[in-house]
């Protein structure tokens, strides 16, 4: 079996990590040889995760939505595929180049991964959203995953909606209600964004700086991979004339273990693959939306969706509420009684994986392959 994965690598993380882990569990648990394409700060993850993407996208061929297709660096991505000759595409992100690839190679398979927002989003207009939902139908198979359930779409293929894919090392991950640890995570960036969240994404920083001024006791760190919100936070500290000795900013994508093992609380930007890995691990935490138009728009109707399921332990904070509530809310998980080992949310890893073997199935029926029950 032969896979190939192009991956939208902005303006978070969460397109690059889904796809990245369908592709590493082909690779290790059923020997498929694999290449990927990202860029951006997808490039960065998966290097970190020891893997190189396999075409250099020049920044300048990147629109809004992903690769420019006619570009020169889309003109080589659709040569390095077709070359690689792969049994499906899995492809994140990229409304327009799915499109045009599929145009110009008929025959190859591909695979969408999509968010529930790209079947459905109340935030678009109209014809925004049709355009999308027009480019995503060209694929053969869509598996859409995220915090709840999307419908088919009438002009879709084959579908499937399942729990949001995540980091297979998160189930292993486990915290520490004696640890004086607190982790902050901006998001997996920032890039291609509009000021609004970039702003939001900073007045999270800051609210946490605050409590921390205030929780000498703790020990914070603030994780971001964009260095220029990391010099934002640092300003604000000298503007306020804060020498909080209890915080740490990190500004390099750093491991999932590194970031959660023994952490007493998060407290996160609401995007769907990091609330996703907090339910997962049913680890204490706060999601915060960003202030912004369009993607602030989509995280907060997940904190409305984490509002609706009333889970125990995490629960949701607008900016404007200010950092004392904030430290309220904290301090009010730090005395929640929680069943550690209760099953919050299920992955949809294994289904994604088990919807794509029986694809492959099908087109090698003389191929069989037999069904894994462990993600880890």
């Amino acid at each position: 079996m032969k896979v190939y994965a192009v991956l939208r690598g902005f303006p978070g993380l969460g397109r690059v990590i889904a796809g990245f882990e369908l592709l590493k569990h082909l690779e290790n648990k059923f020997n498929a040889i694999v290449k990927v394409s990202t860029y951006l700060q997808g490039d960065s993850y998966i290097n970190t995760k020891g893997y190189t993407s396999s075409i250099e996208i020049d920044e300048k061929d990147i629109s809004s939505v992903g690769v420019i297709s006619v570009s020169k660096s889309g003109e080589k991505l659709m040569e390095d595929i077709v070359s690689f000759n792969p049994d499906i595409v899995i492809i994140d992100g990229e409304p327009i180049f799915l499109q045009n690839l599929k145009i110009s190679y008929p025959n190859l398979y591909i695979v969408s991964l999509l968010n529930p927002f790209d079947v459905n989003n109340p935030y678009n207009q109209k014809s925004s959203q049709d355009f999308f939902s027009y480019m995503y139908s060209f694929a053969d198979l869509s598996i859409v995953h995220g915090l709840w359930e999307e419908q088919k779409p009438n002009n879709f293929k084959d579908y499937l909606s399942v729990n949001s894919i995540i980091r297979d090392s998160i189930p292993t991950i486990s915290f520490s209600e004696k640890s004086n640890s607190i982790v902050c995570l901006l998001g997996g960036g920032s890039k291609t964004v509009n000021s609004g969240f970039t702003y939001g994404t900073i007045e999270i920083a800051k609210q946490v700086i605050d409590i921390a001024s205030f929780n000498e006791n703790f020990d914070f760190t603030i994780y971001t991979s964009d260095k220029d919100i990391k010099n934002k936070i640092i300003n604000y500290l000298k503007y306020k004339e804060l020498s909080v000795e209890n915080i740490r900013i990190i500004d390099s994508i750093s491991d999932e273990r590194e970031i959660y093992t023994n952490a007493r609380l998060v407290i996160a930007r609401a995007g769907r693959n990091t609330i996703s890995e907090l339910l997962t691990m049913n680890m204490p935490s706060i999601i915060i939306p960003t202030t912004a138009n369009f993607r602030g728009s989509e995280q907060l109707c997940n904190c409305r969706k984490i509002e609706s399921f009333n889970f125990q332990n995490i629960k949701t904070h607008h900016l404007d509420s200010g950092a004392e509530d904030l430290n309220h809310k904290m301090h009010k998980l730090f005395n929640t009684s929680v069943d550690i080992k209760n099953e919050v949310f299920i992955p949809g890893n294994l289904k994604a994986i088990e919807k794509i073997l029986a694809i492959m199935k099908k087109k090698s029926p003389g191929n069989s392959i037999a069904l894994s029950t462990n993600i880890n």
